[in-house]
């Protein structure tokens, strides 16, 4: 059965539903506790926004008057937005009046000056757009301010008076009605056809639920800030209520000035015109979003800012509210920190736009060893930490205590090192084994706050609690699988990712149980000594950095500075990328290769610079695979190993020719070196044991410099010719060659040689590379300086008399010749630079 109703009763009925529980409250619990300034002020802005609403709702305009009231601040800056940008001001301007006459309290009570810079920007962004002024504005910097606003009202809250937490619990349900507004509901197409079980004449428009959360939010932002400045002066002097209405004055005034008339002016006095804009926009389409007429739809992002904010919000309340009073100040400062970096990390994975595959592997959920994954295996060694840190104080408590304690401490040891190194992969039925471990832990639990006094039992059921949520998370989406189409009665557009919706479950549902262990830890030691608090401090720290050092760093730098590689050994030794530097007559590599433990042990590398044309060795070197010890206990583990080789270059080495640099890999067996076979590789082999890894060439230094016979507009010059004035058929022409580059070659050049018979006009030509295979022009560098003799096989029939010898270069790629000119640039006819003419007998 359907119930048949217009978006506009749909309307009123959403309005009525929201307004009226919160105002019913607000009038019984709050506005009776302000000052009769601050009555006046929240009075009147709700007044003035209901009234608005309601006539938004009900006038029947033109359109003019459409421009002026219509609840849709996406295509227009009218009364509307000007009221909820001075609410937003109004804000700020009570913080900072409230922190003014507060300068007889502490200082850290007047962080309500923060809360005056926050809102008017706030205020002002709302009315003018500024997001806009850059393409694509990303939702996390306002996100990241909310939760740094929510953060400091929740640490204040637990430092006021219980009276004034009333306001801090007011400003919080503020910020998230705003937040529901501002980024969940912000972007939601508009509604047609059906919502539920009821049937729509039209389309109930998103930007109507949007702005009304917005403005009821903004509304009880300022009721908070009324209520600490009537703490503050419950009597304010004259000057103080006459600041106030000024400065509401003077916000509206401001609005008005900047937009509203210019904007009435071009709606009752300017001729219309369709403008158009640098993307072929219209006016009216600038800042318009797309209407989805084919039904509400839902993105994965927008699903999961929902999920999030109803997971995370109750939670956090309740926990704010019940048990982080009973904390100790250091493991309730510790809890804060951990909240804050792990809503943080999941915001940033969820709406961060990658810009490369390393950023989205940094930020990535469902990957190892990046930034989710430290926190959430630092967030479990905490609770191991403070587990065994209890056990280790409470001396004065039963032998079985500190054993229980202790259990749970080396379970969550373990569950830490897995968090990141991904035991579980290594043991069959995995799923089954940790059910069971976790099964033992709650049922270990369950005893203990039998057994222990009734206060408490609290920690145990917050453990249990949280233990239920992370296995729900870690069992129940441990999937692959995406969810296209719909999910439930919500139509998706586009696809989800189960385990995107997991990692919070186990983010939150593990801290609960780190605020558990913190609850027994300050049971254990209400006040503890300064060494013990420097060492609560400092376990994370030291987690991250153990972690950091041999798996996170050598995985970045692969990522970041290495030039990619795929090769295969035999034994199991996968090189995935490598990195070479010239430093003071020495050739510096660094390797980036996995390997399990047991498949590294007894590697060793050989290095060689190999002749390209001779294939003679001009250096080498030989190193056991370096015995990187650190985190690396789990079985089975493919650890990025990084190996450091100095390869020196010998003085008898000649300098400008081709080296290949290859790469060998050898295990040591009975005084044996036997080298390792090639199974796949993305790079060139020698043979079936021999990877090249790259060319080089050793430079020679610098010669002097003279006035080419031709300049090429690669970079190259033709320094010099030794050309002979005869030679005879079917003997070799002996002719040297003098180049010079300032520039680093990066493509193949040929050489050719242009005989042209003065008397017949015959061409005979002769091509090859400048200086030979021994220095391709892919290796040329700046400042090479470099002599070459070709013996030059002329034919026997080749016809006697005089020629014109011509040379130049063209591309080995796509053979078109080098532009060439002389010393005074004047540019050769066909690229072709004259040597000079030649007898042949």
């Amino acid at each position: 059965m359907e119930l048949f109703v217009s978006a506009a009763t749909l309307t009123r009925i959403f309005a009525f539903l929201l307004y009226a529980p919160i105002i019913l409250i607000s009038y019984w619990k709050l506005i009776p506790r302000l000052s009769p300034t601050g009555q006046r002020i929240a009075s009147g802005f709700l007044a003035a926004q209901v009234l608005v609403i309601v006539i938004s709702l009900g006038v029947r305009p033109t359109d003019f008057e459409e421009w002026l009231w219509k609840l849709d601040r996406a295509r227009n800056i009218d009364i509307l937005s000007i009221l909820t940008s001075t609410q937003l001001a109004m804000v700020g301007v009570v913080a900072l009046v409230t922190a003014w006459l507060e300068r007889a309290r502490p200082t850290w009570q007047r962080y309500l000056v923060g809360m005056g810079v926050v809102f008017p920007y706030l205020g002002l962004d709302d009315f003018f757009d500024w997001k806009l002024l850059a393409k694509g504005w990303l939702k996390e910097p306002y996100i990241l301010i909310g939760m740094v606003v929510a953060v400091a009202t929740i640490a204040a809250a637990m430092r006021s008076p219980r009276r004034a937490r009333i306001w801090h619990l007011c400003l919080l349900t503020g910020l998230a009605l705003a937040a529901m507004g501002g980024l969940v509901v912000d972007g939601f197409p508009d509604i047609c056809g059906h919502l539920g079980f009821f049937r729509i004449d039209g389309c109930l428009q998103s930007r109507f639920l949007e702005e009304s959360l917005e403005f009821l939010g903004a509304w009880l932002a300022l009721v908070a800030m009324l209520g600490h400045f009537s703490n503050a002066m419950p009597t304010p002097r004259p000057r103080i209520r006459i600041i106030l209405y000024a400065m509401l004055a003077f916000w509206i005034l401001l609005f008005l000035l900047n937009s509203s008339i210019p904007r009435s002016e071009a709606g009752l006095l300017a001729q219309p015109a369709p403008a158009r804009f640098e993307a072929g926009m219209s006016a009216a389409q600038w800042n318009t979003e797309p209407i989805n007429n084919d039904g509400f739809t839902v993105s994965d992002e927008q699903l999961l800012y929902i999920f999030v904010f109803l997971l995370y919000v109750p939670i956090v309340l309740i926990s704010y509210w019940k048990l982080m009073p009973r904390l100790s100040s250091t493991p309730r400062r510790l809890a804060s920190l951990m909240l804050v970096a792990q809503v943080l990390v999941i915001i940033l994975s969820i709406g961060i736009r990658p810009a490369s595959d390393f950023e989205k592997w940094l930020w990535d959920l469902d990957q190892e060893y990046n930034i989710p994954s430290i926190l959430s295996s630092t967030q479990l060694a905490l609770v191991a930490g403070f587990a065994l840190i209890t056990a280790w104080l409470a001396k004065a408590r039963p032998a079985w205590q500190r054993v229980y304690l202790a259990g749970i401490g080396l379970v969550f040891l373990f569950l830490a090192w897995d968090e990141f190194f991904i035991f579980h992969e290594h043991i069959a039925n995995w799923k089954r084994v940790y059910v069971t471990l976790g099964a033992v832990v709650a049922v270990a639990v369950a005893i203990a706050a039998v057994c222990l006094p009734r206060r408490s039992r609290i920690w145990h059921l917050c453990l249990l609690v949280g233990l239920a949520i992370s296995a729900v998370g870690a069992m129940l989406f441990d999937t692959n699988r995406q969810i296209c189409g719909s999910w439930g009665f919500l139509p998706i557009n586009g696809c989800l990712q189960p385990y995107n919706y997991g990692e919070p479950l186990e983010f939150l549902g593990i801290w609960l149980v780190l605020v558990a262990l913190l609850g027994h830890f300050s049971d254990a030691v209400p006040i503890p000594k300064p060494r013990v608090r420097y060492a609560l401090y400092a376990l994370p720290a030291l987690w991250i950095l153990l972690l950091v050092h041999d798996s996170f760093i050598p995985d970045l730098e692969l990522r970041l500075l290495a030039q990619p590689a795929s090769v295969q050994f035999e034994s199991g030794v996968h090189l995935h990328g490598f990195r070479i530097d010239r430093r003071d007559g020495a050739f510096t590599l660094r390797l980036y290769v996995s390997a399990r433990r047991r498949d590294y042990i007894g590697k060793g590398y050989s290095v060689h610079l190999v002749d390209q044309t001779s294939g003679n060795s001009a250096a080498s070197r030989n190193k056991h695979a370096s015995r990187q010890v650190g985190l690396l206990f789990a079985p089975g583990h493919a650890h990025v190993y990084r190996q450091w080789m100095a390869l020196e270059i010998p003085p008898q080495a000649v300098p400008n020719r081709a080296l290949w640099l290859v790469l060998t890999l050898w295990r040591e067996e009975d005084g044996e070196y036997v080298h390792q076979r090639v199974l796949t590789s993305d790079r060139q082999l020698l043979d079936d044991t021999q990877v090249v890894l790259g060319e080089l060439v050793l430079p020679a230094a610098a010669a002097t410099t003279s006035v080419p016979l031709a300049v090429f507009d690669n970079g190259f010059a033709l320094d010099a010719v030794n050309l002979p004035e005869h030679a005879r058929s079917g003997e070799p022409l002996a002719t040297s060659f003098t180049w010079r580059s300032d520039v680093d070659g990066d493509e193949d050049h040929v050489q050719f040689l242009h005989f042209r018979h003065e008397a017949s006009g015959d061409w005979w030509v002769y091509d090859q590379q400048p200086l030979g295979p021994r220095l391709p022009t892919r290796l040329w560098y700046n400042g090479l300086a470099d002599r070459e003799t070709w013996q030059v096989p002329l034919p026997a029939d080749l016809a006697p008399g005089r020629y014109a010898i011509f040379t130049g270069l063209y591309r080995q790629s796509d053979l078109e010749r080098v532009p060439a000119s002389d010393a005074d640039g004047r540019p050769f006819l066909d690229a072709r630079a004259p040597l000079g003419n030649l007898t042949i007998e």
